[in-house]
């Protein structure tokens, strides 16, 4: 068991906990990954209940739990695609009413494919610190998910 930075999600701030590693004699490691599309879930659901604001590489990854193309997503959020993309690849951060929008998007989408009601999102909406326009990347905020299923708390700001 190992705490493993899940790479592999697109995302360099997640730290899968405890997750079964194994090991070869070359020095290689395989880790154990099952029920992706839960972890994932549990991912995306880290990241929209986030106080701080949304990374590029988060907004991307939420989007695409959204099974929305960036098109899609730029028609219903009122932007051009390629004010999506360079959200996307950090060449410019969300504004506050984006970050929070496309938040509601993923949390509704959700609550469309579970047919359960989400408590909690206008709380942790108030909580997102505000989101900085313009260039430079926000801080990453360390998204760590118990692999058993449960998430742990987040834990550090990196």
């Amino acid at each position: 068991m190992k705490d493993y930075p899940y790479l592999e999600s697109g995302l360099d701030n997640v730290v899968l906990k405890d997750l079964p590693v194994y090991f070869c004699e070359c020095g290689e490691e395989m880790p154990v990954l099952e029920g992706l599309d839960t972890l994932h879930v549990e991912i995306a659901d880290a990241i929209a209940f986030k106080s701080s604001p949304l990374t590029g590489g988060e907004a991307r990854f939420l989007r695409k739990q959204t099974v929305m193309k960036a098109k899609e997503l730029a028609e219903v959020m009122g932007v051009t695609k390629v004010t999506v993309s360079r959200w996307e690849n950090a060449a410019a951060n969300l504004g506050a009413g984006s970050d929070r929008l496309l938040r509601l998007i993923y949390v509704k989408k959700r609550e469309e494919e579970t047919g359960r009601i989400r408590k909690g999102i206008i709380g942790s909406l108030k909580s997102v610190g505000t989101a900085r326009s313009g260039r430079g990347p926000h801080r990453k905020e360390v998204i760590t998910v118990k692999v058993a299923g449960k998430k742990s708390a987040r834990k550090e700001i990196a």
